[in-house]
């Protein structure tokens, strides 16, 4: 059982996808949850997903079950039903759905629902997404008033929505080649979901200009259908029915290409952790662990309504002991100028040595000009960077710019679970990290410091009310199970890749220890939906253990396939490496290019993956020697290898 918490972090793996075709389409159903996915023409991505969701008071989204499964699936057509169940606290919702695919390529999907219970909704309905590639495509909308315009997606993130009271929207998909979808049952309108890091454009029942939450009485019925179609006369050639079958039948992958090169270095972002939220302080083993990580900072948050002093000191302790700065985050009263001057006082007492300030404040989703303009008067004279910007996502400081003259540089914190929760979205998610870096530079001109990334979100920005009470034997809300996987090491990598590729001038990550850190305390008391023993290392601790000194530089390293295996060149100092991830969950086979002939070579997988909860273990174990110009690394799910580049 702990095996397998460790690869994915579940005890048990879903059902495999379904693959289906309509005519020249081919897609993926997820008996699971009921969504398609990848809807493709060939090898072109037309749609990325379609799902249908029920949304509770809070925008949390309501557990489906699946049931009463029937499936009748030809070569090029297919007609599959089942039920829903969604019940969650006082919500009781029952939908049926059908979801039918011609031969003409054609895809109807419809949803037909009824509430067994009174209960407060923010949405019920379909929700249809178009990948990221449609950046800058051209589209044509026609509104629920038959009116029709013709726009391109947006290039740049869109702080609001795009699109507004939509029926339809087409777009081109290829030169000349359009794809449409249609929407019955409510009115739509679209999101740029890259605002919160989903890999999509996300066009969604219910506008958010109605009122919300909205109570569902008992008997309510929902129905809507979506359809999805090829807007033009496209024949089945056989040359698209040969594309077909290569990117859906199984087989062995061809092998992914990794090209070493030594050129086109910049520096390596500073990397630091969050303390621990349970409060407990570090031990001597523990802190001698963290040691081999060779951070840069260690976040600190001061609430100023509770004991702050205290964790000050506790937070400064630390940090000297793991020989770091503090990355202080303020969250500041709305009279915050007195509490400022109470906190370099305490700073001096403390001896503290502070990386940089992050100025937040209560009731502010982005740092204020008053707020910045206070913390530069009193902490100006400190020296310390004082950053501004947003505790939440980017999309806060999309829609409200914070003010830049008053600032030395832009936070703002990163999830990948605001949407969309399982584990393919989380990978598709990594290379979006990337995209609101880059657009956070050109927005705003000043060093970005991405804090903190976590699996879960820390707290709902946009909640209408009270969260629901916890079973005593439920995970919180804010930890996952991936935390302690392989799929959390080969995650953290592929986001240690893309932000330090994209520029970021700071990356925090995680917390220390506990159930939301990179090892579980030495004291942990058990819990039977986290079964991490006692003191035991997180492979994840090892992704974020790229370099011997924090100061290092990254050099290129391309992948032939970045979506499968990616790979993060550093150089720190003394030694290059290169480290390596799957982000599959299949078994992907590698071949180097570059001018490196050997190296030698540490893996965590299935094989290994028990060992490395033990660091001590671990770390001592024989390096494997490997031929770069004529050896192939077999990786399997989510490995990740370490390899020592001789120069």
């Amino acid at each position: 059982m702990l095996d397998s918490f460790l690869l994915c972090g579940a005890a048990s793996t879903p059902p495999e996808p379904i693959e289906l075709r309509a005519g020249p389409l081919h897609l993926l159903f997820e008996p699971q949850t009921g969504m398609i996915r990848r809807i493709c023409y060939g090898e072109i991505e037309i749609w990325r997903g379609l799902y249908a969701a029920v949304r509770d008071h809070n925008w949390g989204t309501v557990t489906p079950r699946l049931f009463n499964l029937k499936t009748n699936i030809k070569d090029d057509a297919f007609e599959i039903s089942f039920d829903v169940e969604c019940k969650q606290d006082d919500i009781d919702f029952l939908w049926h759905g059908v979801l039918q695919g011609t031969n003409e390529g054609l895809i109807e999907y419809q949803f037909q629902g009824v509430a067994r219970s009174n209960f407060q909704r923010n949405r019920i309905g379909f929700c249809l997404l178009h990948p990221p590639q449609c950046a800058g495509a051209f589209c044509e909308l026609e509104h629920v008033d038959g009116s029709r315009k013709t726009t391109q997606f947006p290039k740049d993130i869109a702080p609001h929505q795009p699109f507004f009271n939509l029926h339809s929207i087409s777009h081109e998909f290829a030169s000349g080649q359009w794809a449409q979808a249609i929407f019955e049952g409510d009115v739509f309108e679209t999101e740029d979901q890259r605002n919160w890091t989903d890999a999509s454009f996300k066009t969604y029942c219910t506008p958010l200009d109605l009122p919300f939450p909205i109570e569902v009485k008992t008997g309510d019925v929902v129905e809507q259908k979506v359809t999805l179609s090829l807007d033009f006369d496209m024949p089945l050639t056989d040359s698209i029915r040969q594309q077909w079958r290569s990117t859906t039948q199984p087989k062995e992958s061809k092998p992914i290409v990794i090209e070493i090169a030594s050129q086109n270095a910049f520096s390596l972002p500073a990397i630091g952790l969050c303390m621990a939220s349970h409060g407990e302080p570090l031990t001597e083993n523990e802190i001698a662990r963290l040691r081999l990580l060779n951070l840069s900072h260690l976040r600190a948050d001061l609430k100023f309504n509770t004991n702050w002093q205290a964790k000050l000191q506790q937070a400064s302790h630390e940090a000297k002991a793991l020989n770091i700065q503090l990355e202080l985050a303020l969250h500041l009263p709305r009279e915050a100028k007195d509490v400022l001057h109470e906190v370099i006082k305490a700073l001096e007492e403390n001896d503290a040595s502070i990386a940089r300030f992050l100025i937040f404040s209560q009731g502010e989703k982005v740092t204020s000009e008053a707020t910045a303009r206070v913390a530069r008067e009193v902490l100006g004279s400190h020296g310390a960077p004082i950053v501004g910007g947003t505790d939440f996502y980017f999309t806060e400081i999309n829609r409200q710019h914070p003010p830049l003259d008053l600032l030395d540089g832009i936070c703002f914190s990163i999830t990948p679970q605001v949407h969309i929760f399982d584990d393919l979205s989380l990978m598709e998610n990594l290379e979006m990290q990337a995209t609101v870096v880059e657009n956070a530079q050109r927005l705003f001109g000043l060093p970005i410091h991405i804090s903190p990334v976590t699996f879960k979100k820390r707290g709902n920005p946009d909640a209408t009310g009270a969260e629901l009470q916890m079973l005593p034997d439920e995970l919180p809300p804010d930890v996952d199970l991936r935390q302690m996987s392989l799929f959390g090491a080969a995650w953290t990598l592929g986001s240690l890749k893309t932000l330090c590729e994209a520029g970021a001038a700071s990356l925090t990550y995680y917390e220390t220890t506990g159930m939301k850190g990179v090892m579980q305390q030495e004291n942990a008391a058990s819990h039977s939906q986290f079964p991490a023993p006692p003191g035991t290392v997180f492979p994840l601790f090892y992704a974020l253990q790229i370099g011997e000194d924090s100061r290092g530089e990254i050099f290129e390293a391309k992948s032939s396939s970045p979506s499968q295996v990616i790979a993060l060149h550093i150089w720190d100092g003394a030694q290059f490496y290169l480290w390596i991830a799957n982000l599959t969950a299949i078994k992907q086979n590698v071949r180097f290019r570059g001018r490196y002939r050997k190296a030698y070579l540490s893996i965590l997988n299935s094989d290994t993956v028990l060992q490395t909860m033990n660091l001590e273990r671990f770390m001592g174990s024989e390096w494997q020697s490997i031929n770069l110009k004529t050896g192939l690394l077999s990786l399997p799910p989510y490995a990740l290898a370490r390899l020592s580049l001789p120069w």
